[in-house]
Formats: C-alpha cells, sequence, structure tokens
C-alpha cells in the first residue's frame, strides 16, 4: 500500500562541502585559510524536502543516489528527519555527487560539480507511476537538472502526476542550450506553479522586465509564476 504524503519531491541528492570565505589567491598561493568549512546535505530535491520536513509536512523523497559513504550519509539524513525514502533509488555503478562549494568575500557562491556523479543522473523514465501516487503536492526540482531536457518525456511524467490529482510545482535551474518558454510549451501548460530566478527567466524569455517575464510565462499557461528576484 502507498503510504500518503503532502510533498512528493523529485531531483538530485547530492553533498555539499562548503569553504567560506575563499579567496581567487588560492590558485596562486597553493593554500589559504577559510573561516568556516562544513560537510551539508545538498541538491535542490534534498534541500526542499529536508526544509519541508522540518517545518513539519510528510515528505516522500524520489531521487537517485549510489552505495558510497555519500550515498549512505544521505539514507541516514533522510530516515532520521522522516523522510518516505521508499523511492530513493540506489545504485552500485553510481558515484553519489558531490558539490565543492566555494563562497567567496561577498557571499556569491561558486561550484565545482562532478561531471560522473549522481547530479544529473535521474530520468524521467525511473519514475514510476507508484512513486507518483499517494501525495497533495508534486515539486519537480528542477527544470534542466535532468540528464538532458526534453520537453515531450517531461510533459509525459507531468501528465502522469496530473493524473493522479497532485498539485504540480517547479523549480528551476539556468538553461544549458539555449532553450527558450516554446521549447517547453508541452510542459509548461501544466505546471500549477514555477519558481524560476530573475536571471534564469530573463535567458528563457528573453525579456529584463520583471512583469513582462512573468506575463510570458503565463502565456504559455503556467498557473502561477513566482520570480525570485533578491539578491
Amino acid at each position: 500500500m502507498i503510504q500518503k504524503t503532502d510533498f512528493i519531491i523529485i531531483g538530485a541528492s547530492i553533498l555539499d562541502v562548503l569553504a567560506q570565505p575563499v579567496s581567487a589567491d588560492v590558485f596562486e598561493t597553493g593554500s589559504v585559510s577559510a573561516d568556516h568549512t562544513a560537510m551539508h546535505t545538498g541538491g535542490d530535491a534534498l534541500n526542499e524536502a529536508a526544509v519541508l520536513a522540518a517545518l513539519g509536512a510528510s515528505v516522500r523523497l524520489v531521487s537517485k543516489i549510489g552505495t558510497d559513504y555519500a550515498g549512505n550519509y544521505i539514507q541516514a539524513f533522510c530516515r532520521n528527519a522522516g523522510m518516505d525514502t521508499s523511492f530513493l533509488q540506489e545504485e552500485a555503478s553510481l558515484e553519489t555527487g558531490v558539490n565543492l562549494v566555494l563562497v567567496d568575500a561577498s557571499g556569491e557562491r561558486h561550484f565545482i560539480t562532478s561531471r560522473n556523479g549522481s547530479l544529473r543522473k535521474l530520468d524521467p523514465a525511473d519514475i514510476s507511476d507508484e512513486a507518483l501516487a499517494g501525495g497533495r503536492y508534486l515539486c519537480f526540482a528542477s527544470i534542466f537538472v535532468f540528464p538532458a531536457f526534453d520537453d515531450a518525456a517531461l510533459a509525459g511524467l507531468f501528465s502522469r502526476a496530473k493524473a493522479n490529482g497532485l498539485i504540480l510545482c517547479a523549480d528551476m535551474t539556468k538553461r544549458k542550450n539555449g532553450e527558450t518558454l516554446e521549447d517547453m510549451k508541452s510542459s509548461l501548460p501544466l505546471l500549477d506553479y514555477i519558481f524560476p530566478n530573475y536571471e534564469e527567466a530573463s535567458l528563457l524569455t528573453g525579456l529584463y522586465d520583471e512583469d513582462e517575464i512573468a506575463d510570458a510565462f503565463l502565456a504559455y499557461g503556467v498557473g502561477c509564476v513566482v520570480l525570485k528576484a533578491g539578491a
């Protein structure tokens, strides 16, 4: 029997190793000291799931990790947070993604990612109908993080979610291959909410005014646009 849940979160689960502040001088000196270094769980889906679970919501995480140290760390974290990990897929041949996050003195983050890690290894075809059952909201985190953007495949996934009565939300990262809203015309009308930041949305629309950007998404059928525009 499928466990009922408030939120079904789909996307990446990785580890972040963070250091701050880090100066570009490290490439000249070979070594610098930082005020703070730490290891945290990360990835768009796991970050969302962790916050929602901490707020008291029931959460199902749909993601893909390896069976290595990082993957075991993520599994333990999710269990301790009370998440449903029935659809947290483990692959022995897969290296769990680990990001190095270098934060400069101004607070800007700079990422070093693993090309062969699990960050972009989850595919719409990996997500079963059972994983989409028994929920209230589906949070897709994030568009353009999957192995390759495929509007038809994404629309198929979203359609299956809508058939299960889910309220459908999606975050996104920056486009990878010059995509525009026209390239997303099959999947966008299925979204009840979308959460792009200003830069991501401006690149997709070719627009710069916040209201015009939001209107462009609405014109493609999105129910509600939440444009993140703060520093």
